[in-house]
Order: C-alpha cells, then structure tokens, then sequence
C-alpha cells in the first residue's frame, strides 16, 4: 500500500513538472500582499498602541513628547495596586473554578450515564454563542439586592430580611463572571475526555477504587496538561473580560484594568490617552506570556492517552451521585441560560424593569419607532455578516499559503500574525485601532463609521476564522489539486472546482460563528463607535447605563432575533454548499481523467466529502 502511494506521488510529481507547474512564483507575490495587509491591520495599531503609551498627549497632539508620566499615572498610587490585585483575583478564580466546573461536566457527558447529560452539549454551545452581556445585564436585575426576583423569591419562601445574593459584589460579579469559563471549559475538554483510554480507569475500579475517586485520581491526572491548558486559556478570558465588569464591577466600585482603560477615555473630560495604554500594555504583556506558557504547554510535548485498542465503552453508573450531578447540570441551565432569557423577555415589556406590574409593549413601540434603534440593530446584523465573511475569506487565503508553503518565513509570518488578535484584550484592541486611525491625519475621517467597524471586528474575528478555515484545509487531500493540475487545470481553476466546494460546508461553519462572535462584542465597539454608527450592543450598553434598561432589553430581544434569522440564512446557504459539493464529486466521477496518475481523483472527491 505504501508503495502504491509511494509511486503515484511519483507520478504526479514527474507529471507536474513536465507541465512546468511547480510551486509558481505568483503565490509568493500574493503571501506579501496579504502580509502587508495583515501588517497594517494588526501589527500597525499594536506599535501605535506602544508609542503612544511613551507620549504626553493624545493621539491629535501636532508634537508629542516622549514620557513616561502615563506610566507612573497608570501604576504609581495604591488604587493601582488594588485594580491590579482586583484584576488578578478575578482571573484566577474564573480559571479554577471554571475550568473544574467545565472538566466535571465534561466528564459527566463523556464518562456517565447521569439523567440530563444529553442537553449539557447543547446548553454549553448556546451559553458561548450568546454575548456576554446577555448574563450581565439580566443578573444585575435579577440579583438587585432589593428588587431582584431571584432576592424576592428567597424573602418569600424563606422569610428571610436579608437578600440571599448582591449582584453588586465580589459574589455577584464571580456568579457572572463564571458563566462563560464554565461553557468553554466543558467544550475543550470535551473531546479529550470523550478520547480518553479507559484502561487505567477500569484498573483502579477493580481494584476497589469508587469511580468518582477514580475521577480524581486516575482521570484528572491522565487530561492534567490539557486542563491546565484550558485553565490558561480561561485565566486570560477572566484578564481581558469588559462586558460583565461594566455592568457589574464598575457599579459595584470593583476596579479592574479592563475597566481602568474604558474610564481611562470616557469618564474624563479629556481623554487620557497616554495613562489607557499604559494599562493596556501590562494587559498585554500578561497576556502574552500565558499565551507563550500555554503554547510550550501543548506545543513541545506530547501527552497521548488514546491508544490503538478499541473497547465499548459503557456509561458509568455512580449511583445516588448520579442525582447530585443532574441537580448540578439543571442548576447551571436554570442560572446561565433560562433565568437569564426569562428576566430578559419579561424586562422588555415592563415600564420598570424589575417590575412584574403593568406589563406593556411600549418598549418595543419605542424602539421599532426610534431610526437609531433600528439602525443600531440593522447594523449589527449587517457588520457581523460582512466582518465575519471577509474574516473567513481573509484567513481562508492565509491558511491556504500557509499549506502550500510552510517552509517559507513569509508563510510563517502569515500564520503568526492571525494570533496577534488573540493576545490583545477586545478594550485593548479598540484602543490601538483608536491611536492607529486618529494619528494619521487622512485616516481620521473613518474613526467611528461602519468601514472601520468592519476591518476592526474582522481583526477581532481572525482568530477564531483562522481555525476554523484551517480545520476545513486540512481535511482536503493534497492528491486532489495535485490531479487536478496534472489534469490540465491552472491553481485558479483547481481552487474554483476543487478546493472551494470541500471547503464550503467548513466555510459556512466558520462564518456563521466567526458573525455570531464579532456581532455581539462590546469590548471593541465601545471605543470606536459614534453616536450615529453604534452597534445594538453598544446601544444596549448605554440605554441600560442611562436607567432605561426596559427599552435596552427590548433591543437585546430584537438583536437575539436577528441573531436567529442570521443563523438560519447562514445555515440555509451552509445547505446549499453541501449540494454543491456533491454535485461536484459527481462531476469528477463522470469526467475521464486526462492523466493515468489522477484516476482515483473521483474516488479521492468523494472521501473528502464524507470526511
């Protein structure tokens, strides 16, 4: 068999180069072109972010000085000290907490046979997509220390004088704040512990081990480096978080640096500029770093636990632990998702929110009449299709000279810097791309309008577009363009009839959650956004800053609509893709192949689509 594979590689590499088709020079033109895009919307804001942190001005300032007073502005007092301190505990407590959490249920879905298991995938893949200010914003109501219905149910049923939870508090803020870190932590280790050799499991239980300490000391240590790495990655969500410290944190008089670098720009009469990137720079720096551990972490060893022997694996049965872990998984749906929607949708229709009495659609009246609203909304659902399209299409590119040309330091640059996004914070982001457009004179004029909101939440996007179109590439068998080629067909041709069509189901995947994504971002927008281009989660954001929190639901109802028609566009279009994909392994099937070396391409066209 391997010879076979062997020779026709052979073949098709004497065919090539017959044909003079190898390795073109046109593609090295095209990798510096997107480089040199790339560079200019990622690499170009982050230097400008770092210089300006050294200036005395902001970024209109004719001739700024060199300084170092936003430095000792931003981390010379002991409040600094506090927001540091602050920041660091919230970070490691949503990294532990949440990672266990996620890894137990990730572990009851893979391992049990617990009643309820089978919704914790969906309720986890939900709790990621929505935005963050969804839980924000229906528990700063929900947990109000005397109007909160969750507060008003203890006092009812249990008589108590006292509220059972403050949402303006370190608890409230660590409830919140936990929500995501949980759903992330439970999806990344979901197919490790799916994958998972039970072996060493089945050992310890015949030797007497009760299966939930095996959990603890067989489990856990076997997927260690991979929690660890999650935790990691937890750890700079809980670093670089904005949407729920500024609902919850701020009011409650918690300092953060996420919020430091907001309040840094909008909370003074000018713009601390200089003092918002000193901060942002230390966020960055953090960041930066976990990034580097976590990449040695699961980049330089290996940690293999799945082995070639094959068993069933029956669900555990754990008895009347069985019943506390279902309570556990109802407990996390009712306070991440139906609490939350239910206090959102009845916030809508109440004149005061909070308020059961007097329900009424005005809300709704007001905002469907009000142009900003329905512009805000429109504009959300627009910018999140178009910036989560040109995401895909942009990475797609990358990622596909990355493949053909891994060896090149051109590709190799490439494929770094769609990571750049990912170690900077959303409010950090913003930033950069504020100093970035305000420095240069002629770019001034698109700070604030819809073409910069799309190339910042396409950058914002990279990250996530990036994989997911790589995930897509890898699965295409090199064999196919290679017979396509030899076949007669130019790289332009092979990409249209080949690589596009296996690509489109991954491509429609892609889209749909890179727009999920960038479309209900507060963090980047914040910044960047102007009274008349505001994105509906800004404008969500500050109707329920202003104390008009019922008609900022009523928004945030109609945005989750628009969010569900985009969905089912998307996936109807994601429908459409799969036909053409096997109108194309038809095609092949029924098309004689022009060279001996390429008579398996149909065969070839039609794994990859299963695959």
């Amino acid at each position: 068999m391997c010879t076979d594979v062997q020779n026709k590689e052979v073949a098709i590499d004497m065919s090539l180069q017959r044909r003079g088709m190898r390795k073109p020079q046109g593609m090295t033109i095209v990798t510096w072109v997107l480089l040199a895009v790339l560079a200019c919307l990622t690499i170009y804001p982050t230097i400008t972010l770092f210089l300006g942190a050294f200036h005395d001005g902001s970024p209109f300032s004719p001739n700024p000085k060199w300084s170092l007073q936003s430095f000792a502005t931003a981390y010379g007092s002991s409040s600094s000290l506090q927001t540091i301190g602050d920041s660091i505990i919230l970070a490691l407590v949503t990294a532990i907490v949440g990672t266990s959490v996620g890894f137990l249920f990730a572990w009851v879905s893979a391992r049990t046979a617990v009643p309820l298991r089978q919704i914790l995938t969906p309720v986890m893949v939900i709790t990621v997509a929505l935005p963050s200010l969804f839980n924000a914003m229906s528990w700063s109501v929900l947990g109000n220390e005397n109007a909160g219905l969750v507060n008003q149910a203890w006092r009812a049923l249990s008589g108590a004088t006292t509220p059972l939870i403050d949402i303006y508090s370190w608890p409230g803020l660590l409830l919140v704040s936990l929500i995501k870190p949980v759903a992330v932590g439970y999806l990344l280790l979901l197919g490790p512990a799916r994958g998972l050799s039970r072996t060493l499991e089945e050992a310890s239980v015949l030797a007497g081990t009760g299966r939930i300490r095996t959990m603890f000391r067989v489990t856990a240590p076997a997927l260690a480096p991979t929690i660890l790495a999650v935790g990691i990655l937890n750890l700079i969500v809980g670093l670089e978080a904005f949407d729920v410290p500024a609902l919850i944190a701020i009011p409650a008089r918690i300092p953060l640096l996420s919020t430091a670098i907001y309040k840094s720009i909008n909370d003074q009469v000018v713009p601390d500029y200089p003092s918002a990137s000193a901060y942002a720079i230390g966020i960055c720096f953090v960041v930066l770093l976990l990034v580097w551990v976590r990449w040695r972490l699961v980049a330089t060893r290996s940690y293999a636990t799945v082995t070639g022997k094959a068993r069933e694996q029956r669900p555990w049965h754990l008895g009347g632990w069985s019943w506390i872990f279902t309570v556990a998984i109802v407990l996390f749906t009712v306070l991440a998702l139906l609490l939350p929607l239910a206090q959102l949708i009845l916030g809508s229709f109440e004149p005061v929110f909070g308020s059961l009495k007097n329900l009424t659609g005005g809300n709704y009246t007001t905002v469907l009449t009000s142009t900003d609203a329905i512009g805000a909304i429109s504009r959300s659902v627009f910018i999140g299709i178009g910036g989560g399209f040109l995401a895909m299409v942009f990475t797609l590119g990358i990622n596909y000279i990355v493949r053909h040309a891994a060896r090149r330091f051109s590709a190799r640059l490439l494929d770094a810097a769609t990571w750049l996004p990912a170690a900077l914070p959303g409010i950090v982001l913003g930033l950069a791309l504020s100093w970035a457009y305000l420095a240069v004179p002629f770019l001034r004029p698109l700070y604030g309008s819809p073409t910069m909101l799309i190339l910042a939440l396409m950058v914002a996007g990279f990250p996530i577009a990036a994989r997911a179109s790589e995930g897509g590439l890898v699965q295409i068998h090199g064999e196919l363009e290679e017979a396509s080629r030899t076949s007669g067909a130019n790289r332009i041709g092979t990409i249209g009839r080949i690589v596009l069509p296996l690509i489109a189901p991954s491509f429609m995947a892609g889209w749909l959650l890179t727009a999920l994504y960038v479309a209900g971002r507060l963090d980047v927008p914040i910044l960047l956004s102007t009274q008349s281009n505001q994105l509906a989660i800004v404008t969500v954001y500050e109707l329920y800053s202003n104390g008009r929190a019922g008609e900022a639901a009523a928004v945030f109802c109609l945005l989750l609509v628009g969010f569900v028609i985009m969905t089912a566009v998307l996936a109807a279009i994601a429908l459409v893709a799969r036909l053409i994909v096997g109108r194309a392994a038809a095609h092949a099937q029924e098309l004689p192949p022009a060279d001996p070396a390429t008579r398996d391409l149909p065969t070839l066209i039609r794994s990859e689509t299963r695959g």
